[in-house]
């Protein structure tokens, strides 16, 4: 931190600052004061950006995470602040109350200024312009280590002495236990290597949706866009109805929607009929986007073993072919899938393709997390889609999600022992 640009700023607004006070801590510096005018800290965060942050992308004095930047965040307070201090400061008070009133007050400080330098931390992730494996595992370690903190905070009194503070601080290192960083770590660098994958990065993953109710809409066009956006006039679209038993009103609705859209749809009925190798390999091969519809996961995955579908998928994805997957179309393809039966409450983690890594969780709400913290999930990536909601893995580790409305969403977490940390994509 360049110090002499601190200081020339304080020296040339003595006049209107009340107090000063630049306390470093660790890679960050934590700055308070109290100033006459607002304009003066507003200043202070031009000079940031004019001069401290240039000067360290120049440098490079920071660690440098392509395509992570230097930020900072700040919290201008009003005037009900300073009557706060005036009150703390003329009340008659006992030694302990003001004590405890003024530890009160620094606490409000500190809360609403560490949200803002949160909110810069992660400003990156929130615009998705960072590798967001890298950034999950930081976020989630973070309120693990804040919940440890408090736990901490309030366990202080019935400490008697420094030693045992020591032993329990060191105990978990940002809510990992020390023998288990190096698994975590490992396995985010595996799941950055694996998302290199071609085949990850042609898939269109649907969370939930019932077509014949309009409740895919949006997500059916802008896969039909995607793919007139690469130079295709009439799409040719293979439907996969395998997981419905080859339920002939959902091959319907689904023909009906994309002929609507200018495509020309092929039907691979595998439970129904029995086609030869040479008429399955041949109908891959004409296509441009291969649609997994939802139903059963377990015949799904069975039949797609018996008919080694998974090799003609890669064959059509080194042509150029998309590959979409709604519910169960869509969960086969984790490492492991969260399968539940219609009216049930019961969740089961099953074993999918394990072309991408962690757990999927189609379907995804609130309701499932507290049962996902009772399986075993230990420092598994997770990935929930809700209904009406998709996930496109893009390049550069960049995720994309497409929805019907601003409610429906996809996360990504990380499960540790006993706990689950999701942010939205």
């Amino acid at each position: 931190m360049p110090h002499n640009t601190l200081q020339k700023w304080a020296q040339n607004n003595k006049e209107n600052l009340d107090s000063i006070c630049f306390i470093p801590s660790g890679e960050e510096v934590f700055i308070i004061g109290v100033s006459k005018d607002k304009k003066i800290p507003i200043s202070l965060i031009k000079q940031f950006k004019k001069n401290v942050l240039k000067e360290l992308e120049k440098t490079e004095s920071y660690i440098k995470i392509k395509p992570t930047k230097p930020n900072f965040g700040g919290c201008i307070f009003n005037n009900k602040l300073n009557e706060k201090i005036e009150h703390l400061l003329k009340t008659k008070q006992t030694e302990k109350e003001r004590y405890i009133n003024y530890l009160k007050l620094i606490e409000h400080i500190r809360n609403k200024t560490a949200k803002e330098l949160d909110k810069m931390k992660f400003k990156d992730v929130i615009n998705g312009r960072c590798p967001i494996q890298i950034r999950n595992l930081v976020f989630s370690q973070m309120l693990n280590y804040k919940k440890n903190t408090n736990a901490l905070l309030k366990n202080i009194d019935k400490i008697e002495n420094s030693e045992n503070l020591i032993k329990i601080s060191l105990k978990n290192k940002y809510g990992i236990k020390e023998n288990e960083t190096e698994e975590v770590e490992s396995n985010i660098n595996h799941i950055i290597e694996n998302e290199k994958n071609k085949l990850i990065k042609s898939l269109i993953l649907i969370g939930g949706g019932i077509m014949r109710k309009d409740e895919t809409i949006k997500i059916d066009k802008w896969i039909v866009n995607r793919l007139k956006n690469k130079k295709v006039k009439k799409p040719k679209v293979l439907l996969i109805p395998t997981a419905s038993l080859d339920l002939k009103e959902y091959i319907d609705d689904f023909s009906e929607r994309y002929i609507s859209y200018g495509c020309k749809v092929e039907v691979l009925r595998l439970i129904k009929a029995t086609p030869s190798n040479q008429e399955i390999e041949t109908k891959f091969l004409d296509s441009n986007l291969i649609y997994i519809c939802g139903g059963d996961s377990d015949i799904l995955l069975e039949t797609f073993r018996k008919y080694e579908l998974l090799k003609n998928i890669k064959t059509s994805v080194n042509s150029g072919s998309l590959i979409a997957g709604l519910s169960a179309g869509a969960a086969i393809w984790f490492e492991n899938y969260i399968d539940f039966k219609k009216n049930s409450k019961a969740i089961k983690l099953k074993k999918g393709l394990g072309i991408i890594l962690g757990l999927g969780v189609m379907h995804f709400n609130n309701t499932f997390l507290k049962q996902l913290e009772k399986l075993d999930t230990n420092h598994k990536r997770i990935i929930g889609i809700e209904n009406q909601a998709a996930l496109y893995f893009s390049n550069k580790l960049k995720y994309q999600v497409i929805s019907e409305t601003q409610k429906n969403k996809a996360y990504i977490g990380l499960a540790l022992p006993k706990k689950i940390y999701l942010t939205p994509i």
